[in-house]
């Protein structure tokens, strides 16, 4: 996995309950297609048209090939609860560098794999964005590229994307699952702050008892402490 990122660095991801329930029972990871996210500025290069002259242009179709999964870089994070977590059934995976490269290990023959932080830059819905950032980049490469920039509407994300990219198209599936033990990817999970008691011990029991050793505990984001200011 090309990464520039020590082995250490804590990431963390925002998932359902149900996704990780699939992670423990199935002992499977899922990346996406950029197509199935929110933001239509996804793989914005590839949807783009680029003129060759005055009357020919062309289109680069890259949307089969790669796979994503998404990080952030907070440990704490209440906008990222807010949307991750709706109805508070979200959960909050924490894992790190040297744990990811072990679960993109064996497909990396498949896969060109990336591990890289995105750039948060409105420049990219200008015309000339390439022109001036990647004049002497290939069609390939520009393909790539844009699978780690972003808007800077989303830099509250402060996202780290692990991408599979494929040689070839992928028409057949969205979704590209990789199998590994969900004890050596994931270190501890983090429950929603805003869960009660009741709701608390029944995700705890369920989530042992499927085979993850891990800690899990609820985020303390809400946990009140009082505090005896000095005067």
């Amino acid at each position: 996995m090309n990464t520039n990122l020590p082995e250490t660095t804590e990431l963390y991801r925002f998932t359902t309950f149900e996704r990780l329930l699939d992670h423990i029972v199935n002992k499977r990871f899922t990346f996406l297609k950029y197509k199935l996210f929110d933001d239509q500025w996804e793989g914005f290069y590839h949807k783009g048209f680029h003129k060759i002259n005055e009357h020919d242009s062309y289109s680069v179709l890259g949307e089969n090939r790669p796979f994503i999964m998404c990080f952030t870089k907070r440990i704490v994070s209440e906008a990222m609860w807010r949307i991750y977590s709706r109805d508070s059934r979200g959960v909050q995976i924490v894992t790190n560098v040297g744990r990811l490269k072990n679960l993109v290990a064996g497909c990396c023959s498949e896969f060109d794999c990336h591990l890289r932080e995105v750039i948060y830059d409105d420049e990219i819905e200008k015309d000339d964005f390439f022109v001036k950032n990647f004049p002497k980049a290939t069609m390939q490469e520009k393909a790539f590229e844009c699978l780690f920039r972003k808007r800077r509407a989303f830099d509250h994300e402060e996202e780290v994307r692990l991408v599979l990219y494929s040689p070839k198209d992928r028409p057949d599936s969205d979704l590209h699952f990789l199998y590994c033990d969900p004890n050596e990817v994931i270190q501890r999970v983090i429950l929603d702050p805003r869960i009660d008691k009741r709701t608390e011990d029944l995700q705890i029991m369920t989530i042992q008892k499927l085979g993850f050793s891990g800690k899990v505990a609820k985020s303390s984001l809400y946990t009140y402490k009082r505090v005896w200011y000095k005067t």
